[in-house]
């Protein structure tokens, strides 16, 4: 063995030369694993001190030999498959068999690991670099990665390869969560050396050693390890490995692991912890992912940069800066290409669901998290290529938004990432990057670092003689040794690559472009001085750029680096310098200045988008982006797009919208006055998910803001919801739970039960104001009963409570004050005073109603109240009338009354009933029967004026029946009336035992029937006397006496007349209609009382339900009850389609109480109950629509059965209400702002159906759908000729079909079917008839004959203008349908190959599809319309002209059914909607080619 000299073998191991001195003596070439562990020790020790290659290249070959053999002991010839079992292969029970496969496995690692320890050295022997090694080395890593290491590591690749028979099921083997390392010793040895070997095939890969086969071999190996959790360290080398292949690569090989890439990202590992072990930690403490880290290097990687030649002269130079530039300009052209190409890649695969037979997810969700990635890797020091990856990215995105053949998905997710990254390019807009002094500082620190001069402290470097563009490249250059210090990695290489090749990139274009500037001006008429000027100036600049390339290239100079380092002692700048550097160094890019770009596609989306997707989107990223800076929405066209948006046709913008303003206004009381109007209009939308936007949006207001002036309209806005859909009634009463039923600790917030009581006042002065006093007792009666004593409902009710009463007290005291003020002031402060004392008093006998028990205590504050028996104005009755009924619920819970208190209440209470009107006497009489019924005193004085009135009654009736000349006096007419409803009122709530005699002892029933004869007698003869408003105060009278004594009810006399006023002809006097109504009332009063008796009773059987007979009771309830109704139950239905809204509204209550009692079966009120859904006021159509589906529910089929008489009675009902010349069937939709009461919609998401709520109930069941659907249909044809409509009729049924809210494809495809065979019999019977009566010939040909002037001179000739007219008219009702038929292709985007292909007998599923509703021009038949507006002298020349215009027409609409890709009526054709959800705004409305007159605009 030669002898070793020089410095290079004194740093070989004698360990490691003792191998060589004893290698003849290994015969077999297998080595002892202990020798290899010391060689394996020894060759990186050599390798990192690049002194392998003095051991002769010879000796080195054979170990090479040597080690392979003992590689090859652990993989076959041809590197497929592994000699040893791994893991779950090997019996655990053979301990013996275990041992000796580990200690081969063992070997070969370590074998592998010191061949490329040899092979990668530092200029080694090409001889010695062996291709067959290489490629053992890789199979073996390649092989344990597969079966040892991934299954060891991932249980998720544990399961993929156990056997099919014991694989968990398909979601188990999705990863739920990282699978569990559970690597064990031997397994743990294997995958260190695994990761060196990974190493070291990075550092053959970047040198020209390895053969391109041998590259791509590795190059799957290097993608895998990011798929697997739990192996850090072997991603981390991956990344190298990665990185270098891909900076050597072609692009074939490029885009081949581009693909693998993007195949496997689905199965990256999402990490709930993340830390350094998967992934990376930013300098500002942020994390990104290595699937992102990969990506972003492989794109650094491919960047290549000049490097510093020396000595060459000026031609070499010059030549040589051509290449450069090339080369740059070619590397960014290639980085472009590996970016764009990932990118479209993986938005592609957004368009899809992952397969999750194969454990995949959305690909949305991993591309978010990408972007997301991306963006906090922006401006971080180590990532420069993140920048570039945006940039494309953001063309890309507003690429695919833009562009209307894109998938829709692509767009929508193109659309939100575009957000994302316009919102995180305003938040750094916002941090302003400071400038020069900032530059100036960084600069000093790094001189201060080099400490060339022995600077005390960086502030004294004097930096003034610097030019700007020396203390750029002292920045660069600090922020190239600032990534050295902080990564020894090889890798950090390519992070620096990128931040030279981009400096160096954009000195080349401003160079070119001084060039193509000084050749402009050079081409241009200038002066010799200017010339020469400009040459100067432009040799100065390409000077500049020269000395910058220079500068440039050998700033990745190894031998500068280790000057520099040397110089700084390896000091680095400060992280927060970095990153200040690099946003400072890219703040002339385009990424940095893209926000204003962006932000105006967004808006586009936002303003002129025609799909509602987009829209909705693009408000959604524009509320993102004015979350990170308000101040965007002050921007003109963002205002503009979103105010346009706030009334858009589809409720999914307008949330969106109503959501952005939302969350801009809470940024500042300001924004919310500016805002409010349009925010409080919002509330009425149609949209149910917009109205509970704005609900959120006004509460978040609340609780921000508590001082805003508006809030007690907001409140009130809030309240008029309470009626609403089910989840904004939710919605409100959660809302005002927590704004108003929170209990307040008085030592925390003294003022606050204070604040909150005033806002209520204010709340129910508007609610008094807009008569919603309903709606406000509803709130608080479901929010108090519903509350839970944990919640401190109790609590907070009784401080609103006391509070309510002080400010009631504090009212009273001020009354008196502002005396010698100015008329006009004191008129108005008394009138506020008014308004609020009935606020509050109007609130506290809301609680009076639900917690009576909490005023007990404050009685004595009400009893003065009583006081007011001479009151004159409506205020002061309504005071009394408040005091009356708190004092009726609270006095009986009072325990011993004392008799003073008892006895002044009847005093003071039986003046009210003496003196005051109805309503007062109705309460006073019930208060003094509530105290009497509890305490069995005080009831003296009210029992004595039964008696008076009772004889003041029989007087009068005597004297009429003794003397039938005898006539009142009109000036007794007052004391009478209020007689003859006093009596009645004292009937209703005193027994009659009280007033047969006062102490109630030895009373008889006898006694009592005479007496209870007698008041009926009295009254009944009073109710036939029609002078001076006498019968209608009986009729009143009798209403309340017989709500509690029903028998009277079914007396013959009473029934009598009780039908003579309801079936009274509709418009013969007031008088009249307001007895039907009183008769209505009265009904409703007994069906009232029934309800509370039932009540009571159901009560005391519970009380006492062991002893009692729940089948007795239920029968001794309703029984009366359905036998009264029954004989009034026809007329009451007849009574409701009438014209006065009065009336309507009392027939309404009446069915309403009926049917929810269940005394009569519903389906004789079925038709009735169908008109009432279509009636113009909200409140009865809402009341019965719920009633109507809750009968469908429980009889099913019930409804459908009798839907078309209820159709042809809701026309009758329009009919007589409508003010125009004929009915239409549809209205504007529910919570439409529109304030015309006769007004119709022009646009169909303006309007709606008036059958709409029938249809709503019908469309569930497909069967009754169906059924009905084909009902009405089938009126249009001739089978049906039994009470056959008009054609007025046959508009309004038309209108319906035409607006009906079809929900899935289904319902539409079948009333077009339905349709098209009605049309297919009636319309050629009728082109029959035209036929035979236009006297064709037979073989005469129809094409001529039915040609405008050829037919209108036949007519002429014929002269039966008549027949023609009624066929003509005829014709109206198949044209109806054909006009349906066509407006529902153009409403929901249907062309004749899909009506031609659609089966009703096909499964459910294949056509319950949602459809989308365009908004196009109302549904307006205008050849019918012409038809009732007829415009011509009959017979004369425009009338022939007319007539053959129109049968021309039909015949063409017949015919156009035989085509297969259009419709065309007269002119206008229809075709399929291609695209999915297109909102038709700028379409010209369908008015069936016939310009339409203005007369026949006013329907």
């Amino acid at each position: 063995m030669p002898k070793l000299t020089g410095d290079r073998s004194q740093r070989v191991p004698d360990r490691f030369l003792k191998f060589f001195r004893y290698e003849n003596e290994l015969t077999d070439l297998r080595i002892e694993l202990p020798i290899l562990e010391e060689l394996r020790r020894g060759s990186t020790r050599l390798r990192e001190n690049n002194a392998l290659t003095a051991l002769g290249a010879d000796r080195l070959m054979k170990l090479v030999t040597m080690l392979d053999r003992n590689i090859r002991d652990a993989i076959s010839a041809d590197n497929t498959r592994l000699l040893v079992p791994c893991n779950d292969e090997i019996d655990v029970g053979d301990i013996f068999e275990k041992e000796i496969c580990e200690e081969r496995v063992k070997r070969a690692t370590d074998a592998a690991v010191i061949a490329l320890n040899v092979m990668s050295s530092h200029r080694m022997h090409k001889q010695v670099i062996i291709e067959d090694v290489i490629d053992r080395c890789i199979g073996l890593t390649r092989l344990l990665l597969v079966h040892l290491i991934y299954p060891a590591s991932d249980s998720v690749y544990k399961m993929a390869n156990t056997r099919k028979k014991d694989r968990a099921p398909e979601d188990a083997r999705r990863r739920k969560k990282v699978g569990v390392c559970t690597r064990d010793k031997f397994t743990e040895y294997v995958y260190e050396r695994v990761t060196e070997t990974v190493q070291l095939l990075a550092v053959l890969a970047k040198s020209d050693s390895m053969t391109d086969t041998s590259v791509h071999s590795i190059a799957s190996i290097s993608l895998t390890p990011f798929f697997v959790a739990n192996v850090g360290s072997l991603q981390i080398a991956s990344m190298l490995l990665s990185a270098n292949i891909f900076s050597r690569a072609e692009d074939s090989l490029r885009f081949s692991m581009i693909t693998d890439f993007l195949s496997s990202l689905h199965r990256a590992p999402q990490y709930s912890q993340k830390n350094t072990n998967n992934g990376y930690t930013l300098p500002d403490g942020s994390w990104i992912s290595t699937t992102t880290a990969l990506f972003i290097q492989l794109v650094q990687a491919v960047i290549k940069v000049p490097k510093h030649k020396r000595h060459l002269d000026e031609e070499e130079l010059a030549k040589r800066a051509k290449k450069d530039e090339a080369l740059v300009k070619e590397a960014f052209l290639q980085a472009s290409k590996v970016t764009n190409a990932f990118l479209n890649g993986f938005l592609a695969k957004c368009s899809q669901k992952g397969n999750k037979m194969d454990g995949e997810e959305d690909y949305r969700i991993l591309f978010s998290n990408f972007l997301q990635e991306l963006l906090v890797a922006l401006n971080s020091p180590e990532w420069p290529a993140s920048e570039m990856i945006l940039t494309a990215l953001g063309s890309l995105l507003v690429k695919n938004f833009r562009s209307k053949s894109t998938d829709m998905t692509i767009r929508q997710a193109s659309l939100d990432y575009l957000g994302n990254i316009t919102a995180k390019l305003r938040r750094d807009m916002k941090e302003a990057i400071a400038g020069e002094r900032r530059l100036d500082s960084v600069v000093k620190k790094a001189f201060y670092l080099m400490d060339d001069k022995g600077y005390d402290h960086y502030e004294s470097v004097d930096i003034s003689m610097l030019t700007q563009n020396e203390k750029l490249k002292m920045l660069e250059s600090s922020l190239i040794d600032y990534l050295v210090i902080s990564n020894n990695s090889e890798i950090i290489i390519y992070p620096c690559s990128f931040y030279v090749g981009e400096w160096y990139k954009e000195v080349v274009e401003d160079m070119d472009s001084v060039r193509t500037n000084h050749k402009t001006s050079l081409e241009s008429s200038q002066t010799e001085k200017e010339t020469r000027k400009a040459e100067k100036k432009y040799e100065r600049m390409m000077r500049r750029g020269a000395d910058m390339k220079d500068f440039l290239s050998k700033l990745l100079d190894k031998k500068e680096i280790k000057r520099r380092l040397e110089k700084s002692n390896k000091v680095k700048m400060l992280d927060s310098d970095a990153i200040w550097a690099v946003k400072y160094l890219a703040q002339c890019r385009e990424f940095t200045h893209s926000f204003e770009t962006y932000l105006k596609h967004i808006v586009f989306g936002a303003g002129s988008e025609t799909i509602v997707a987009l829209r909705s989107k693009a408000l959604k990223c524009l509320s993102s982006i004015i979350e990170a800076d308000s101040s965007v929405l002050i921007l003109e066209d963002v205002q503009q797009a979103v105010h346009t948006r706030m009334v858009d046709s589809h409720a999914q913008v307008r949330e969106s919208a109503v959501e952005l303003i939302g969350r801009f206004v809470l940024y500042d009381e300001d924004y919310v006055r500016k805002y409010y109007s349009q925010i409080a209009e919002r509330i009425l939308d149609t949209g149910v998910a917009v109205r509970k936007r704005v609900i959120r949006i006004m509460r978040d207001i609340c609780e921000r803001f508590p001082s805003f002036e508006q809030i007690p309209d907001m409140l009130a806005r809030m309240i008029r919801r309470v009626t609403d859909e089910e989840g904004v009634k939710k919605l409100v009463y959660e809302t005002f739970t927590t704004l108003w039923f929170q209990p307040v600790d008085p030592r925390i917030n003294p003022n606050g039960v204070s604040t909150k009581v005033t806002t209520m006042c204010s709340v129910a002065q508007h609610c008094i104001k807009d008569s919603m006093n309903d709606y406000l007792e509803m709130l608080i009666l479901h929010i108090v009963k519903n509350g839970t004593e944990a919640s401190g409902m109790s609590v907070a009710v009784k401080q609103i409570i006391d509070s309510l009463v002080d400010h009631i007290l504090n009212l009273e005291m001020r009354k008196g004050r502002g005396e010698g003020a100015a008329p006009d002031a004191e008129m108005r402060r008394l009138k506020e005073q008014e308004d609020k004392y009935m606020a509050y008093l109007s609130t506290l006998a809301v609680f009076s109603k639900i917690k009576p028990n909490l005023l007990a205590n404050h009685v004595e504050v009400l009893l003065p109240y009583l006081t007011f028996t001479g009151a004159k104005t409506n205020s002061e009755n309504q005071v009394t009338k408040e005091m009356i009924g708190m004092l009726e619920r609270v006095i009986p819970l009072i325990p011993f009354p004392s008799n003073e208190v008892l006895d002044s209440i009847d005093e003071n209470l039986s003046k009210v009933i003496m003196f005051n009107g109805m309503a007062l006497v109705v309460s006073a009489v019930a208060c003094v029967a509530s105290i009497y019924r509890k305490f069995n005193r005080g009831a003296t004085k009210t029992i004595e004026i039964f008696s008076t009135y009772m004889k003041h009654l029989e007087l009068i009736k005597r004297n009429f029946d003794t003397n039938p000349k005898y006539d009142l006096d009109p000036k007794t007419f007052a004391i009478l009336s209020r007689s003859i409803f006093t009596v009645g009122v004292l009937s209703r709530y005193f027994s009659f035992e009280k007033f047969v005699r006062i102490d109630s002892s030895g009373v008889t029933e006898a006694e009592m029937s005479a007496l209870k004869d007698k008041v009926f007698i009295v009254l009944d003869f009073f109710s036939r006397y029609n002078k001076g408003g006498i019968r209608q105060k009986a009729l009143t009278s009798l209403g309340h006496f017989c709500a509690q004594h029903s028998t009277y009810l079914t007396k013959k006399q009473l029934t009598n007349t009780y039908l003579e006023i309801l079936n009274a002809p509709a418009a013969t006097s007031p008088q009249s209609l307001q007895q039907r109504i009183l008769v209505l009332q009265n009904l409703e009063m007994f069906l009232q009382c029934e309800e509370q008796k039932l009540a009571a009773s159901h009560e005391k059987w519970e009380e006492n339900k062991e002893a009692q007979n729940l089948k007795e009771m239920e029968l001794s309830g309703s029984g009366l009850g359905s036998s009264v109704i029954q004989k009034y139950w026809k007329a009451v239905l007849e009574s409701y389609v009438d014209t006065d809204v009065n009336l309507r509204r009392a027939a309404v209550q009446v069915v309403w109480l009926t049917l929810n009692q269940g005394l009569v079966t519903p389906g004789a009120s079925i038709p009735t109950l169908i008109a009432m859904i279509t009636d113009p006021v909200e409140i009865i159509r809402n009341r019965i629509d719920i009633l109507l589906k809750e009968i469908d529910s429980k009889y099913s089929g019930m409804v459908q059965s009798k839907a078309m008489l209820g159709v042809r009675l809701a026309f009758k009902l329009h009919q007589k209400l409508h003010i125009h010349k004929f009915v239409r069937g549809f209205r504007f939709c529910d919570f439409h702002l529109n304030t015309h009461p006769g007004a119709l919609p022009e646009k169909t998401h303006d309007g709606m159906a008036v059958l709409s709520g029938l249809y709503q109930s019908l469309r569930t069941n497909r069967q009754q759908r169906r059924s009905f659907l084909q009902s009405m249909v089938k009126l249009f044809s001739e089978e049906f000729s039994h009470d056959k409509p008009q054609l007025t009729e046959y508009i309004f049924i038309a209108d319906n079909l035409a607006m009906f809210p079809y929900q899935m494809i289904d319902e539409v495809l079948f009333v077009i079917r339905v349709i098209d065979q009605n049309i297919a019999q009636s319309g050629q019977s009728l082109l029959v008839q035209y036929k035979h009566h236009l006297q064709m010939q037979e073989g005469e040909d129809e094409d001529v004959v039915f040609i405008d002037q050829n037919l209108m001179s036949r007519l002429s000739d014929l002269g039966q203008i008549h027949v023609f007219h009624q066929l003509f008219l005829d014709s109206q009702v198949p044209s109806l349908l054909l006009y349906v038929r066509t407006f529902l292709m153009q409403l929901y985007g249907f062309n004749e190959a899909k009506v031609a292909e659609y089966l009703p007998s096909e499964a459910v599923k294949v056509y319950e599809k949602a459809v989308t509703r365009r908004n196009i021009g109302m549904f307006k038949p205008i050849t019918a319309i012409e038809a009732l507006n007829f415009p011509y002298e009959w017979a004369s020349f425009q009338h022939l002209t007319f007539l053959a215009d129109k049968i021309c027409s039909f015949r063409k609409m017949l015919l156009s059914l035989d085509q297969t890709d259009a419709v065309d009526m007269g002119g206008n054709v229809t075709t399929a909607n291609q695209d999915d959800d297109y909102d038709e705004d700028e379409m010209e409305e369908d008015d069936g080619g016939i310009p339409p007159p203005q007369q026949l605009m006013d329907h």
